[in-house]
């Protein structure tokens, strides 16, 4: 049972309910086109109202495994194009890993515009203490912010990790994403006033956790 249950979480699950979703709408709209074709063609055509019939099954059909094959199509784990040291990153904005990974030369690290962008970085168990709160409140709907609310400059940032690990990192200078913004945080009065939310964890104290860890557990 906890097989099947742990199957119908999965991607797989979702993307099979998503791509009945999409055919069965796809299957209306062939089905209204049918129902025009058939109502002005003449009855005694029936090989004819046969086949357009069969045509539309056919049709569903390759809409579904159309749509089914476009969405578990997955950008992340196509092929990227590597150069040297260099290799692709399949994600936007930033990503520890890729940093992380920058100073021992596994990968370089995209430098965002230069690093003069703020995010407002959390600790994991910040996060965690606010979703639990959350969960012993019974407050109905809200929306609720969780962060530190307090954004930090990514150049500043990096410069920290780059301390803790004694060299500079493997940066290459690359320009903002059109999507993306300079200024970022997270507003986090009403998690404070509903679920008495504080969190504890600086940004300093959680990248140098963070690299006692990844020193340990990645770099043996």
């Amino acid at each position: 049972m906890s097989g099947l249950l742990d199957f119908m979480s999965g991607r797989f699950a979702a993307d099979l309910v998503s791509a009945l979703l999409h055919t069965l709408w796809q299957a209306l709209v062939i089905a209204g086109l049918l129902y025009v074709f058939l109502k002005h063609t003449a009855a005694r055509n029936t090989n004819l109202r046969y086949g357009a019939g069969v045509a539309s099954l056919v049709l569903v059909v390759i809409c579904g495994l159309v749509t089914w094959a476009v969405l578990d199509f997955d950008p992340a784990a196509a092929p990227a194009k590597t150069s040297g040291s260099q290799r692709a990153s399949a994600y936007g904005g930033f990503d520890w890993w890729r940093l992380t990974d920058a100073f021992d030369f596994i990968q370089a690290y995209d430098h965002k515009n230069s690093g003069e962008m703020h995010r407002d970085w959390t600790f994991v168990q910040d996060i965690v203490a606010g979703l639990v709160s959350a969960l012993d409140r019974p407050l109905g709907y809200e929306c609720i912010n969780l962060g530190r609310g307090e954004p930090v400059l990514l150049a500043d940032f990096v410069h920290l990790v780059e301390e803790l690990a004694g060299r500079k990192a493997h940066l290459v200078p690359t320009p903002m994403m059109d999507a993306d913004i300079l200024y970022t945080y997270a507003d986090i009065n009403e998690a404070r006033r509903l679920l008495d939310y504080h969190p504890h964890v600086s940004v300093t104290e959680g990248v140098t956790r963070f690299w006692q860890w990844y020193r340990e557990a990645v770099l043996g």
